[in-house]
């Protein structure tokens, strides 16, 4: 627990920020105070630590402004409190049901009239631009190679993806180009352009 305190101690210094009155160890993540963490998160950030951005990933840290979340639980986060989400190549990590806590968590700690921007391979790419599989030896070549090789487990299509979203709640949802955004905060994120061709680029209002 102590290691877990210093680690918050040091995210939060990053901001300028500091824990106060705390005379134990807090029990869990969510003892940190949302008023001094930033209105904007990146998920599952991996080494891409973004300035200005809540970055938050449950692998082995690479940065003391990683806070460790596991995000197929509960968020340890206020109810509408991000105004802007971030993900990059996750949500095709997740069984589809993990997929639904997440997006569901995604949704009830955003602001309403708050942006959630993800990308990720998407069916409608695959089955575009990939090899084609129309016997067991393609179709395990695909399996092996575009799913098992990066640890994927399931590619949302884009109705698919659209129909889950809407049933969360999300108000509206706008297919976007790589890096293009009509919010300035939410432009140029992405940096894996090697796979546009192959990924969906999505926002999500509340």
């Amino acid at each position: 627990m102590l290691i877990l305190k210093n680690s918050i101690k040091r995210l939060l210094a990053l901001f300028g920020w500091k824990l106060k009155g705390i005379s134990k160890v807090p029990k869990a993540v969510t003892d940190i105070d949302d008023s001094i963490i930033p209105k904007k998160v990146n998920y599952a950030c991996g080494k891409i630590v973004m300035e200005g951005w809540l970055n938050v990933d449950i692998a082995a840290k690479t940065s003391d402004a990683i806070l460790l979340v596991d995000l197929t639980e509960k968020q340890p986060f206020k109810n509408n409190f991000f105004e802007f989400s971030f993900c990059e190549d996750f949500i095709e990590h997740f069984s589809q049901p993990d997929s639904f806590i997440f997006l569901s968590e995604a949704y009830r700690t955003l602001k309403p009239g708050g942006v959630f921007r993800l990308s990720f391979p998407c069916l409608d790419g695959q089955c575009l631009h990939g090899p084609k599989f129309s016997d067991y030896e393609s179709a395990k070549t695909v399996k092996d190679e575009f799913y098992e090789a990066y640890g994927h487990v399931h590619l949302y299509s884009k109705q698919e993806f659209e129909q889950v979203c809407k049933h969360i709640g999300f108000c509206n949802l706008e297919f976007k180009e790589f890096g293009e955004s009509d919010h300035p905060e939410l432009q140029s994120l992405e940096w894996r352009d090697h796979v546009k061709h192959y990924n969906a680029y999505v926002e999500l209002t509340k």
